[in-house]
């Protein structure tokens, strides 16, 4: 019997190998090496509107894009959106496909392939002061935004990406992961 198991793990492996890299509705075995892909993946959570809400927007922006996600669980990240959407008089379950969604979206999205030092646009046309400063342990640099977030970018030492997607965190004494979207 044990020998059967084995047997049945070695061609499931052998499969998987043989396959290349796969995608089980959500499990990939590769971090997507595109920007869009990797907001596609993330989309698929089940908890991840802060996904849900770039992706359709992040489709009708042509060119390389470099795309803010919190860092942090979705369910965190879901209470946030909550007390935010709140204000403006919206729920979580109201807030895809309505007009806050693609505001956030857009207040999100960067059209270019990755954040540099300066003053960059995200696609709502609101500008933004950045500083990337380099890691001295790694390859990586960690960019602020507006004093507001800090993150990295998800696709440092990835051959061949295409835009980037940064991992934001608020900046001390800050409260939200990403950039607002009134």
């Amino acid at each position: 019997m044990n020998a059967r198991r084995w047997l049945t793990g070695m061609l499931c492996c052998g499969t998987i190998v043989a396959c290349g890299p796969v995608d089980l509705q959500g499990l990939d075995f590769r971090e997507p090496s595109d920007a869009r892909k990797y907001v596609a993946a993330c989309a698929r959570g089940a908890q991840a509107l802060h996904c849900k809400a770039i992706l359709p927007v992040l489709q009708t922006v042509e060119g390389p894009v470099t795309v803010l996600i919190p860092n942090n669980a979705d369910s965190q990240i879901v209470l946030d959106l909550w007390e935010d959407l709140r204000v403006q008089g919206l729920t979580t379950e109201t807030f895809l496909g309505s007009p806050a969604a693609e505001r956030f979206a857009r207040a999100n999205i960067f059209a270019a392939s990755k954040l540099s030092t300066g003053i960059m646009r995200t696609v709502d046309g609101k500008t933004h002061t950045i500083k990337c400063v380099g890691s001295t342990s790694d390859a990586s640099e960690e960019c602020v935004i507006d004093d507001q977030l800090a993150g990295r970018s998800r696709m440092d030492g990835v051959a061949n990406a295409v835009g980037s997607v940064y991992t934001m965190a608020p900046a001390l004494g800050k409260k939200r992961a990403y950039l607002p979207f009134e």
